[in-house]
């Protein structure tokens, strides 16, 4: 009797499979909408109820149809099909998961509401996996090769220009203070961030007006305006950020306008290291 409930469970498994696998692909679609808050405490109490559900349900059915099944051929066609069964419902599961992973870790379609919802890391540090990720997101929305993310001189400029700091000030902005560069405390970018996103004279206003909180190592001729990934000044912002000084402070916004700008000044970004080394900063 042991040995026959033994080859019962075992002969089972094929039509448990399935059954899990279908659960699964149910489950991962009927999670789907849920708001973000509860979803990963939905997915855990999904999977802690798999195993009283398998026990005292699909287990015992399971068992159930396989002992009607009689004759060796019917039962090993029952096994295929159920094998079969369980294969189609698994790639589909995994399927439909990897794709919701892919479109949860950023794989965007370029839409402008949705980069100018996108939320990254506050520091991409050059040559991190990190960083190539968000410029291969970024070529895509640029139209400029994917290639350009894995790119040396690309990660060479993005440490020379900013560190890979998301929209850190110009080293010339200083915190009126301390008289220290304005980078070295991001507490106070978002008001800077907020004066560039106003326009010149609402930034100029701040750094040469003796009340503020911000001030210039230059005249009101030769300051900067320049932040970011790229350290784009404010018009070049307007022009290559898909929605403009708006973008300051958004990643992936900072990220296409960096590649949009070295593909109008320079062509690719091997030329324009390459420039960056001969004359300096850009503009």
């Amino acid at each position: 009797m042991k040995k026959r409930s033994r080859l019962s469970q075992i002969s089972s498994i094929p039509t448990v499979v399935a059954a899990n696998a279908g659960v699964v692909l149910v489950l991962d679609q009927a999670l789907e909408n849920i708001p973000n808050a509860i979803e990963n405490p939905a997915y855990l109490a999904a999977g802690a109820a798999l195993v009283p559900f398998n026990k005292y349900i699909i287990r015992p059915l399971a068992q159930g149809i396989n002992s009607r099944i009689k004759g060796f051929k019917p039962r090993i066609g029952y096994n295929i099909a159920t094998v079969a069964t369980a294969a189609v419902l698994a790639i589909s599961a995994y399927n439909h998961m990897t794709k919701e992973q892919g479109a949860n870790s950023g794989q965007l379609s370029c839409n402008l509401d949705e980069i100018r919802n996108y939320r990254g890391q506050e520091v991409y540090e050059p040559f991190s996996a990190k960083a190539r990720e968000l410029f291969r997101q970024a070529a895509e929305c640029a139209n400029v090769p994917a290639a350009w993310a894995d790119l040396d001189s690309l990660h060479h400029i993005l440490r020379a220009e900013s560190g890979g700091r998301v929209g850190i000030p110009n080293y010339t902005i200083l915190q009126r203070d301390t008289n220290q560069p304005a980078f070295n405390n991001p507490e106070i970018w978002p008001r800077i961030h907020e004066l560039m996103r106003e326009g010149y004279d609402a930034l100029e206003e701040a750094l040469f007006d003796d009340g503020s909180f911000i001030t210039s190592r230059h005249d009101r001729d030769n300051y900067s305006s320049a932040s970011g990934l790229g350290q784009l000044l404010i018009r070049r912002a307007d022009e290559f950020y898909p929605s403009g000084r708006n973008g300051i402070g958004n990643p992936l916004e900072e990220a296409i306008g960096m590649l949009r700008y070295i593909r109008s000044a320079h062509g690719d970004p091997n030329q324009a290291w390459r420039d960056y080394n001969r004359f300096g900063e850009g503009d």
